[in-house]
């Protein structure tokens, strides 16, 4: 045989050789190239890179569809890249195949939460807590959705419960305040969260709980400290920053708002709020039109946020629209019926609009649920005078609020009309000129005193009836 057909026939075996143990070494197990990709998977979820950690999770799961931890993870990779749809599959598949672990549970109550169905993120975060009842995570998380959806007694239990497990948490006072709060106990709430603020000067929590709370009784300048000194413990956290937003939007600050909001958006594309923040920070501008774009933008992503319809409803009254405002105000009242907002401002332009039965519905709807609610009784005070109706329970509110505030100019006014209804003329009088020492000045009340003074005067013109003669025998009696 030729010298060069040797050769070259010893060089395609050697090539053939070389080309079997390249497709021999390239044949790995399965399982052997799934565990590959999920460490891979893992090292980009330690470095933030979510969407390749999802996708090398994605490839392990194609690979072995019976590891439970592949799902765990694919699950919570993508719940970090936003799309909540496949990282509730993933997650689900691995409640299956981790029966005994409790992770993949939390992952699904904190995304169900994210996307507004709390009582499916209780379902889960209850499922977690059975499995690990000395888990005090996940009987937080348990305790503040329901808080969240006013089941005030489950959450008291809860908050029970946390208290034997960790009986010096200042997070569980901060609870405990949250429920205070959502109760109408805001002095009650204010005290324990000032106590944990003492305990914890550094704790993320509190003030961020501080924030929320100053923020919802008006106080923005000292709200946005609180949550600013929370974003610098925890910078980036999306709730902090939220709330924030929204503060400085309240402050007028509109540049900081847009700033921090728009960080909210690059972290969580469907946060609801921060959408409809944008679009309060577009209205304060003027610019009506991307207003109204980012607000029922937010109202695509999530229909029956109540935030959205209030927004929509604040854009339309600077347009003049009323009409258009009540309908929103309407539908925002229709979806959380016991939150006093949208009834309260309901009542507001119904009484504009001399609907006065409307108004005084919407806010006695509003006591129904919230008894206590001194400002919705002023405003119940005085539309009954004006109507001359339950004058009786107008004059109980107003004593009310006489007895908390002393020498009070709209309520004295408001006690004035109720007595004159009454033809108390002389009790009148004297509460006009009480509110005239206040406001000597006061048109209204001038007004008032000398209607005051005529209708008693008039009273005095008005003849007696005279007494009618009996008719028959007179029988003098000696």
């Amino acid at each position: 045989m030729p010298a060069d057909v040797v050769r070259n026939g010893a060089m395609a075996m050697m090539v053939l050789s070389l080309v079997a143990c390249s497709l021999f070494e390239e044949e790995k197990p399965p399982q052997q190239e799934a565990d590959e990709f999920f460490k891979q998977g893992m090292a980009a979820m330690e470095k933030g890179e979510y969407d390749k950690a999802a996708g090398l999770f994605n490839q392990a799961v194609s690979l072995v569809k019976d590891n439970g931890e592949y799902f765990l993870q694919h699950g919570l990779a993508l719940a970090k890249t936003g799309d909540r749809g496949q990282a509730i599959m993933s997650l689900s598949r691995a409640v299956d195949l981790l029966p005994d672990r409790i992770e993949p549970l939390i992952g699904l109550g904190f995304l169900y939460d994210e996307m507004g169905k709390p009582k499916q993120a209780i379902k889960h975060f209850h499922e977690a807590w059975l499995k690990e009842k000395d888990n005090a995570e996940a009987l937080k998380k348990l305790t503040e959705m329901q808080i969240k959806i006013k089941d005030f007694d489950a959450a008291e239990r809860g908050l029970r419960q946390l208290h034997a497990l960790l009986p010096s948490d200042v997070e569980i006072m901060a609870l405990h305040a949250e429920v205070d709060m959502r109760q109408g106990k805001e002095a009650e709430a204010l005290k324990k969260l000032q106590e944990a603020s003492v305990l914890a000067p550094d704790n993320f929590r509190i003030h961020l709980s501080l924030g929320k709370h100053l923020a919802r009784r008006h106080k923005y300048e000292p709200a946005a400290r609180e949550l600013e000194v929370g974003l610098g413990i925890q910078r980036d956290n999306v709730e902090a920053m939220t709330e924030l937003g929204d503060v400085y939007v309240k402050l007028n600050r509109l540049d900081d708002a847009e700033k921090i909001l728009k960080r909210v958006i690059d972290a969580d594309s469907n946060n609801v709020r921060a959408h409809v923040g944008l679009g309060l920070v577009h209205m304060q501008r003027g610019d009506f039109e991307k207003a109204l774009g980012a607000i029922e933008g937010a109202l695509t992503i999530q229909p029956k946020f109540m935030g959205g319809h209030l927004a929509l409803a604040e854009v339309f009254l600077r347009q003049k629209d009323v009409d258009e405002a009540i309908k929103c105000l309407a539908r925002a009242r229709d979806l959380s019926p016991d939150r006093p907002e949208p009834r309260i401002q309901l009542a507001k332009l119904y009484r504009d609009k001399d609907r006065l039965s409307d108004a005084v519905n919407e806010l006695e709807a509003v006591l129904m649920y919230r008894p206590k609610e001194s400002a919705v009784k002023r405003m119940l005070a005085a539309l009954y005078a004006e109507r001359a109706s339950n004058l009786s329970t107008a004059m109980e509110y107003v004593e009310e609020q006489l007895a908390e505030s002393g020498q009070d100019l709209e309520m004295l006014k408001v006690k004035a009309k109720i007595l004159l209804h009454k033809d108390e003329f002389d009790a009148a009088l004297a509460a006009a000129e009480s509110a005239l020492e206040i406001s000597p000045e006061d048109g209204e009340l001038l007004e008032l005193r000398a209607r005051i003074l005529d209708t008693k005067r008039s009273a005095k013109r008005v003849p007696g009836k005279r007494k009618k003669k009996k008719s028959g025998i007179e029988i003098i009696r000696y």
